[in-house]
């Protein structure tokens, strides 16, 4: 696959979000050696999460970017070999700070994230950071698990 990956619609390939509640904006980078993905969230267009009276989107949702972010590391990692993105779920966060309480429409918000370790095949921990320019405005380390077999499930 060759990067960056820019558009919602090629996103929503690598991940299972959809409609409103699909985040990320691009993927710019993929390092298979570090175990880091970075990906691209523009805060220029209402989302599930902006919020007209603030003018942007709460800090918080940081952690949803690093969240979808991941999808997207382990639809990577594994080549699409099914074409489809995988489920995960969050099981923990560790060290979660909001550096930032509200991030502006017209801001540019990139995460990285980075895969500290593996439990077996299903479990990982990653650490993730989200920018805005130079500003690290939020950072976390998630403990995720990934369905291995999607099929029947959720349906």
């Amino acid at each position: 696959m060759k990067l960056p990956i820019m558009g919602k619609e090629s996103v929503a390939l690598l991940v299972p979000h959809k409609r409103s509640m699909l985040l990320l904006d691009g993927i710019l980078g993929f390092d298979r050696e570090k175990g880091q993905v970075t990906s691209l969230t523009e805060v220029d267009r209402p989302n599930l999460f902006f919020d007209g009276n603030l003018n942007g989107i709460p800090g918080y949702v940081c952690f949803e970017l690093m969240a979808q972010t991941i999808s997207a590391y382990d639809y990577l990692m594994s080549g699409g070999m099914d074409g489809k993105p995988k489920v995960g779920f969050i099981l923990g966060v560790d060290k979660l700070k909001v550096l930032r309480p509200v991030i502006s429409q017209g801001s540019r918000i990139v995460t990285t994230i980075r895969q500290e370790c593996a439990i077996g095949d299903a479990m990982f921990s990653f650490v993730g950071e989200s920018k805005v320019g130079d500003e690290t405005v939020a950072n976390a380390t998630l403990m995720v698990y990934t369905v291995l077999r999607p099929e029947g499930f959720l349906g």
